[in-house]
């Protein structure tokens, strides 16, 4: 009888081992980063503008959620999405400021980027 418990006191070791170790590994994955700008196959400042998150560093598994807004104009499509094309010919701001908050990632780590569009139609 002594040596199962022995070999089950060894079989927790074991596994407890490997539960500590998963868990030091899934702590040293960094948070993503953001950067929001123009799209590459966009030129922004104009009347209708393309904008995208970049992220890097996300979980594989990671279920994300995109919530676009915008200080002044329309978005015209892409909210739910990593792009939005968006409509500021309506607006009188000069720099217009698209925030994204991005759902689904570690309460620990940042989710909310933003990107100023410099107006470069306005004539007056």
């Amino acid at each position: 009888m002594s040596r199962h418990i022995h070999i089950y006191l060894g079989s927790i070791l074991l596994l407890l081992a490997q539960v500590s170790s998963s868990s030091a590994s899934l702590a040293d994955i960094p948070c993503p980063t953001m950067l929001v700008d123009c799209a590459a196959d966009s030129t922004c400042g104009g009347m209708m503008n393309k904008i995208k998150v970049h992220m890097t560093s996300v979980p594989p598994d990671s279920k994300l959620i995109y919530k676009w807004c915008i200080s002044s104009g329309v978005i015209v499509s892409g909210q739910g999405t990593d792009t939005i094309e968006v409509d500021i010919s309506g607006s009188k701001e000069e720099q217009v400021t698209v925030t994204i908050m991005i759902g689904g990632l570690d309460k620990d780590c940042s989710n909310v980027a933003s990107y100023h569009i410099e107006r470069t139609d306005r004539t007056d």
